[in-house]
Order: structure tokens, then C-alpha cells, then sequence
């Protein structure tokens, strides 16, 4: 019989650790009922939210169009968001761009609109809004099966079990948001070319820090186009899925469709025919991040890289567990049992450290542990107080055997 774990995020907030009151912001530092911490639970990864430009832009599209065209696109179509659509698909080299409010609305809307009555191979790890999009396709008539983490022999095999089913669709995550591995883009199109399926990728977290031509001078690559960037792959057969939330610091998703995609998909997208889009504040900040990018976007990710080695480093030199791949900006340190968690984290806030806690069902209920997201508003005085303060929390802590 399989064992059927608990859920652990209630206890963490029983243990007063979830929902920490923010009074005021000041970069990487935030006022919590007069104490102050550094925020690692932040993913604002180019540190664009401070930026005059984003208030100003954002300020001239609303002075123009309002505080929100109420229309369903389908009704009326203000050009302010055709124009950002074309602007992205430009930006990428990709096929037709349909924004949207956010990734998860994104997921819902398209996935049961892609698979219809096909199937679906999921990797074990994707993200649960992707996974409980696929869930909403199964139940309108897809088939949904789940293929071993990053494991190509295995969703090869259960591709050629369905060989003959149309349409086929595979969906991964870009960048792992826990580990930080990076879906094996190439490999994973060569099976779509093979087995005439599509590949849909939620790349939350690797656009706007990953691009194409990575090097030993700068691992993420140029230009913070995304995972299939960096893999310097084509759009055809991809439905690149993202947001501006993260690197981009605002608000505002997306979707790609593939340029040799045969239908048009925003008669069937529920957030595009029922929803009023979002509002031009937001569009035009979005406007003003892709400004940014090309202003400065090199420069604050070779900050950030720089930044998040110096971290990476200190904490594997402390002989921690720590998950990362090149030295991305999202770093997770397993500490062990959910007890063990909380004995952490209620030191890590005494010493005035917030970072991301992670328990089941998030991850594994005994490999519980903090997710620290790096930025280029984070200094090096931040980092060297997170680490000396680890180093002595972990010489106070004696954690008893796990039987």
C-alpha cells in the first residue's frame, strides 16, 4: 500500500513561519514589525522594480488608455497589446504571441485547447500548474500520462505506444524551479520531429535570464530570451510558455504558438475571449522591461551571475546540500526533516534572513528545505551577512538521527 504523506506548508504556518508581514520595501531589504530582513524569496531577478522607467511608461499607456479596457480582445482590440505581442515575437524569432494575465491562466487556457482528444506525456517533476492544467485536458477526453523525470528512453517508449494517436503534446519545464536543471531542449524536439508531436515548455523562470551563445564568461548566455535561446533552437514545434513576473519584475504572461502550428488558437483560449486583458499600466511596464533589457539586461546579468557564484560557492564550501545548476539564480538547500526546517528557519529570521521555505508536497516530506532567489539588487554585504550567519546557526543546531 502506498504511504500517504501530509501536508506539511499548514505546519509551517503553525510554527508562525508563512506569511510574513512586509511594512516597507528597500531593495533587497524589507521592515517586518520593526525588524528588517534580507528577502531571498523574491525571483525579480534583473532587479528592474525600482526603475524609473517602468513607473513612467507605465504611467503614459494608462494617461492614454485608462486604468483598464474593459473589452474581451475578441470585442475590441487595443493596439497597445497587438504592438507588445509583435514587439515579443520580434524579440524571440518565434511564431504568433497571445498574451495573457499569468502563466498558470495561461496553462489552463491552452493545454486542453492543444490536446483535445490526443495525449499528453508529462514530465514527473513539471510544475503543478501544469500539471493540473493536464489534468483539465484529461478531463475534457486527452489522454495523460507521465513519463519518468528527464528520462528520454522512457517517454520514447510510451511515445511509440501512442504512436498512432494525434495530437501528441509534451510538456516540461524549462528550468526546474527547485533543482535548476535545464529540460533537454534539443533532444526533447528531435522525439517531437520523430514522433509528430508538440513540445510545450513553462519557462517561468529561465526567460529573461538565459539566452543564446553561453560561455565560461557569461554561463546564462545573452540576450534573456529564454531556455530555447540558450539551446539556440527554432520555434516550430514549441509552445513557449512564460512570463514577464520574474526576471522582468511585472506583471504580464505569454504564450508562443509554433510557426508550423496548423490552427490559430485565440478562438479557443477561455482567458482571451472571457477575460478583459490586462490593464495598459501593466503593458506599458512590460513595454519599459523590454527597454531595459536592451539598455542594461548584460550588465545585471553579469551581476547576478556574479552574485550568485559568490553565494553557491560559500554555501557548498560550508559542505551544505545545495541544489544549482551554473550557478543559476535560484538556489535550494535541502536541510532535511520538516522539525529540522523549522529549527532553521526560526534562526534564519532571528538573524534577520528570509528565504523561500519548501516542504511536502512541494518537495519530498524529508528533504525539506529553503529556496534562496538571487538578484542584481542583492550586495555582496547581504551575501557574506547570509552566509556567516548559516555557518553559525548550523554550529548551534544538533539534529537528531532520522530512524
Amino acid at each position: 500500500m502506498k504511504k500517504k504523506f501530509k501536508n506539511q506548508l499548514a505546519e509551517l504556518d503553525t510554527a508562525g513561519l508563512a506569511m510574513v508581514e512586509a511594512t516597507s520595501l528597500d531593495g533587497r531589504y524589507f521592515q517586518s514589525k520593526g525588524k528588517t530582513f534580507i528577502d531571498y524569496c523574491t525571483t525579480n531577478y534583473l532587479g528592474f522594480d525600482f526603475n524609473p522607467h517602468m513607473h513612467e511608461k507605465g504611467s503614459e499607456y494608462m494617461k492614454n488608455w485608462g486604468s483598464l479596457t474593459g473589452w474581451s480582445r475578441l470585442e475590441a482590440d487595443p493596439v497597445i497589446y497587438s504592438n507588445l505581442e509583435k514587439r515579443i515575437q520580434n524579440f524571440l524569432g518565434s511564431g504568433e504571441v497571445i498574451l495573457s494575465h499569468t502563466i498558470t491562466i495561461t496553462n489552463f487556457s491552452l493545454i486542453p485547447a492543444i490536446a483535445q482528444k490526443g495525449v499528453i506525456f508529462c514530465d514527473h517533476k513539471v510544475h503543478t500548474v501544469v500539471y493540473e492544467a493536464c489534468r483539465l485536458a484529461r478531463d475534457h477526453g486527452s489522454e495523460l500520462v507521465r513519463f519518468q523525470h528527464q528520462d528520454l528512453e522512457d517517454l520514447e517508449k510510451k511515445l511509440n505506444e501512442f504512436k498512432d494517436i494525434t495530437p501528441k503534446l509534451i510538456a516540461v519545464d524549462g528550468v526546474y524551479s527547485i533543482s535548476t536543471e535545464f529540460a533537454p531542449i534539443p533532444e526533447l524536439l528531435a522525439l517531437c520531429e520523430k514522433y509528430d508531436a508538440w513540445l510545450y515548455v513553462d519557462d517561468a523562470h529561465g526567460f529573461g535570464v538565459l539566452g543564446s551563445n553561453p560561455n565560461e564568461h557569461s554561463s546564462y548566455g545573452h540576450g534573456g530570451k529564454g531556455i530555447i535561446s540558450y539551446y539556440n533552437q527554432s520555434y516550430d514545434r514549441v509552445f513557449y510558455v512564460t512570463s514577464f513576473g520574474k526576471a522582468y519584475c511585472t506583471h504580464t504572461a505569454f504564450a508562443t504558438i509554433p510557426k508550423l502550428y496548423p490552427e490559430t488558437m485565440r478562438d479557443k483560449c477561455l482567458q482571451y475571449i472571457y477575460s478583459a486583458p490586462q490593464s495598459p499600466y501593466v503593458i506599458g511596464m512590460v513595454d519599459a522591461a523590454l527597454d531595459l533589457n536592451e539598455q542594461i539586461g548584460h550588465e545585471e546579468r553579469q551581476k547576478l551571475q556574479k552574485i550568485t557564484t559568490h553565494f553557491v560557492e560559500g554555501m557548498r564550501a560550508m559542505n551544505l546540500k545545495v541544489q544549482n545548476n551554473i550557478n543559476f539564480p535560484v538556489v535550494f538547500w535541502e536541510v532535511g526533516t520538516l522539525p529540522q526546517l523549522i529549527e532553521v528557519a526560526k534562526k534564519m529570521m532571528e538573524h534577520g534572513i528570509l528565504a523561500g521555505l519548501r516542504a511536502f508536497p512541494v518537495v519530498p516530506e524529508d528533504e525539506c528545505g529553503f529556496r534562496f532567489g538571487l538578484t542584481s539588487l542583492h550586495t555582496v554585504e547581504q551575501i557574506e551577512k547570509t552566509l556567516k550567519s548559516i555557518k553559525q546557526i548550523m554550529s548551534e543546531c544538533v539534529f537528531e538521527e532520522v530512524a
